[in-house]
């Protein structure tokens, strides 16, 4: 028996002073592998790369990203509150958008920058912010808001990146 889950995130289709954090799509210029077909000349570690003129180099990491690597290319397909509800997002691979008017919108998962995965809640433990038997998702976050800047270094320890697409073909209320 599977799961699925889509977390409902509140967000706006266009950028806001209260929904400033993009959601992005995926880029035209990235290139997926399979496991173990990393590119010579790529860190085997790598699943994805970026396809330049010159040859495939690798993709901007969460960091990168987030001071605006991307920037001007019209990738945004949705925004939301802040980096903390787009890092759940990310984590699950899907959600829908609460849009101020009711209406949901469906992303779910279109690529990612092909950085390995970082746990944050391993790093919260590790560095004793929070102890893993009392952990939960709520109080994860609810850390994460409290220690903004502490949360965007951890977070940025996550060098991976997902890019979502529009769900199509579900109506957002199945």
């Amino acid at each position: 028996l599977t799961g699925y889950y889509e977390p409902v995130i509140d967000g706006s289709p266009v950028r806001t002073t209260e929904f400033p954090v993009p959601v992005l799509a995926r880029p035209p210029d990235l290139e997926t592998f399979l496991p173990g077909q990393t590119p010579a000349g790529l860190d085997p570690a790598l699943a994805a790369a970026r396809r330049t003129p010159s040859g495939l180099a690798p993709y901007p990491d969460r960091a990168a990203i987030q001071d605006g690597a991307l920037a001007g290319q019209g990738l945004e397909i949705g925004w939301v509150r802040d980096e903390v509800e787009l890092f759940m997002a990310q984590v699950q691979g899907s959600a829908r958008l609460r849009l101020p008017d009711g209406t949901l919108r469906r992303l779910v998962y279109a690529g990612r920058n092909g950085h390995p995965y970082t746990s944050i809640g391993r790093v919260l433990v590790a560095e004793g912010h929070m102890d893993l038997e009392t952990m939960t998702l709520a109080k994860l976050k609810a850390w994460l808001r409290a220690h903004p800047a502490e949360a965007r270094r951890i977070m940025r320890l996550n060098r991976s990146y997902i890019f979502f697409a529009p769900g199509e073909g579900m109506d957002p209320a199945d």
